[in-house]
């Protein structure tokens, strides 16, 4: 065992693998894709209140909208690629102009494209189906508790532990 009571000074060392670049963007994009890229990739996505975090190292990068994404085709940002600088070590703030398209006004990257018509019908359709199926199966399932999950996060990091709990919770019980 270690005794540090006798020390007067203690010595760390720390490596810092990356620089959180935090941002907001202009118009509620909730959902928006966006990408960073500069000697390496990484992408993230807009949050409801309009904030966005990624992770870059210092140097000069650039943000976009990731390309081939229905936010691609809705959203557009005034000049195509934006240019940032991380230069310190508490990171970077920035403000995203972006707006939607011309005749892309109603269109919702979190919402279902289309909320009438065949779609609707189909999706009433399998609703009717799965409670009915809900509704026989309550009748010869063996009752058990059932596990409910409510969780809040924000951030890649918490983003990410919350998935590990998540999958390993589903993993490990047989319940519903």
């Amino acid at each position: 065992m270690l005794d540090l009571t006798d020390s007067k000074s203690a010595f760390g060392e720390f490596l810092l693998e990356n620089i959180l670049v935090e941002g907001y963007t202009s118009d509620d994009a909730t959902g928006l894709p966006l990408e960073i890229s500069g000697p390496s990739k990484y992408e993230t996505t807009v949050l409801a209140n309009t904030y966005f975090q990624l992770k870059a190292n210092p140097g000069t990068w650039t943000i976009k909208i990731k390309d081939y994404t229905k936010g691609s085709l809705v959203y557009m940002m005034p000049e195509e690629v934006k240019t940032i600088s991380v230069i310190e070590l508490d990171g970077t703030i920035i403000d995203l102009n972006v707006q939607k398209r011309w005749l892309m006004e109603s269109i919702s990257l979190v919402n279902p494209l289309n909320e009438t018509g065949v779609k609707a019908f189909s999706e009433k359709m399998y609703a009717y189906f799965f409670e009915t199926m809900d509704f026989i199966y309550s009748f010869i399932k063996p009752t058990q508790a059932d596990i409910n999950i409510f969780s809040i996060a924000s951030g890649h990091l918490y983003e990410r532990f919350l998935g590990v709990m998540v999958s390993s919770v589903m993993k490990n019980t047989n319940s519903s």
